[in-house]
């Protein structure tokens, strides 16, 4: 097996940024899925982005009132605080909560799980596709629904 060594010119750089201009000229005006950052900007504070306070906590257990749930693996919760708010995340899950502190925002969090694992348990595997079908086979490959 060989390998070709590429040697990079400031003009092979120049093409990649031409390149990734294109491209963000094709994606509609009102996009708004999250806030849009140019990650070549000299300016760029990833804290103005993602707050002054990110912390990434693992979790195993989830329950509510009248339900628990654990998961096969630890979860990692993205806790972040933002102007005066708390939030707790997990993009792989799509699941975001808000409260106004950690264990609120946890809780949250907690409540979005436990009522996704329910929606997704019900479906049946006709009835999904795409990234529901996604997120069905992890409900299904990761969780697991205990007694109280």
């Amino acid at each position: 097996m060989s390998f070709v060594h590429t040697q990079y010119t400031s003009e092979n750089v120049q093409d990649t940024y031409n390149l990734i201009k294109s491209r963000k000229d094709d994606i509609p005006f009102n996009f708004a899925k999250r806030d849009m950052y140019d990650s070549t900007d000299i300016d760029f504070d990833a804290n103005d982005y993602i707050g002054s306070h990110t912390t990434k906590v693992p979790k195993w257990k989830f329950r509510n009132l009248n339900f628990k749930i654990y998961s096969s693996k630890p979860i990692e919760v993205m806790i972040s605080r933002q102007d005066g708010r708390c939030f707790a995340e997990n993009e792989s899950l799509d699941i975001y909560a808000i409260g106004a502190s950690e264990e609120e925002a946890i809780d949250d969090f907690c409540q979005n799980l436990i009522y996704f694992y329910k929606h997704y348990k019900a479906l049946s595997w006709d009835k999904v596709t795409g990234r529901a079908e996604e997120l069905k086979q992890l409900f299904d490959d990761v969780f697991q629904e205990t007694l109280l």
